[in-house]
């Protein structure tokens, strides 16, 4: 999609193509209405202003029949009215797709006003987790103790970022702690015994880190027994044991991740 020049601001052609949308979806307009002759040239000018391509495209969408002959029956000419109207719903549902895009992208490339970077990436520990939020809450509080700032999802704006986008935007960390507790059931399909296992999102979240930060600066605190996948099964996980050796087991992780950490802050 050609870049809208900086004179157009991207979050107004958003709105107005939202709104031409949302009038063309409801609307019950006449073949020859003035109501339908505004829409269209106001959405032909905005579809210019976000690419050219797409008001040429628009230009060409029949809203009548494209052979006609004395026996069609006005019944044929609505039907052709109508198909029209949703072809360019439907071209305005794709440039809304590729406006948001690039709407994220500009977001996400432009310069954050936050001053010196007190940003995450300095001493960030990302910790995944699922639905046990006593575990998650123990260890935020031992991360806090320790010195680093913890980066959990759910806790994170979304600034118009989709989930994906999200975890790539929190993942500028030094470490990753991922919580594996029995949230899910689940067994293969020819067994019938149902096995504890971590939420999906979370063994994804897993994956996605050690292929980001390499396996030393990941580690798994799992509570109770848990099902996982078989690749990952030769991997150390530490037990989210009640007397807390688990603080101490991960700081041996962290410190050989290559961090600088005071075992002192965690007793």
């Amino acid at each position: 999609m050609k870049k809208p020049s900086r004179e157009i601001d991207i979050h107004e052609l958003v709105n107005r193509l939202d709104h031409s949308k949302a009038i063309a979806g409801a609307s019950k307009w006449q073949r020859h209405s003035q109501e339908f002759s505004d829409w269209l040239q106001d959405a032909l000018l905005t579809l210019r202003q976000v690419d050219p391509e797409f008001e040429r495209s628009f230009n060409q969408i029949p809203f009548s029949p494209t052979v006609v002959n004395p026996l069609m029956t006005n019944e044929v000419w609505e039907a052709a009215f109508r198909s029209g109207i949703t072809q360019a719903i439907r071209l305005i549902d794709v440039a809304l797709s590729e406006l948001k895009s690039t709407q994220i992208r500009q977001e996400r490339e432009a310069p954050k006003n936050d001053g010196p970077e007190k940003t995450r990436s300095k001493r960030g520990v990302f910790i995944g987790h699922g639905r046990e939020l006593t575990c998650l809450q123990a260890v935020e509080n031992f991360v806090i103790k320790i010195g680093f700032d913890p980066v959990v999802l759910k806790d994170q704006g979304s600034g118009g970022l989709v989930l994906l986008d999200k975890l790539e935007a929190s993942a500028n960390v030094d470490f990753a702690i991922i919580l594996l507790t029995p949230d899910d059931l689940g067994r293969l399909k020819d067994e019938t015994e149902l096995n504890p296992r971590a939420r999906q999102n979370v063994i994804f979240e897993f994956g996605y880190l050690i292929a980001k930060l390499g396996r030393h600066r990941v580690c798994t605190v799992m509570k109770d027994m848990v099902e996982m996948p078989s690749n990952v099964l030769g991997l150390v996980h530490i037990p989210y044991d009640p007397e807390g050796i688990w603080r101490f087991k991960i700081l041996k992780e962290m410190t050989t991740g290559g961090l600088k950490v005071d075992a002192n802050n965690a007793l």
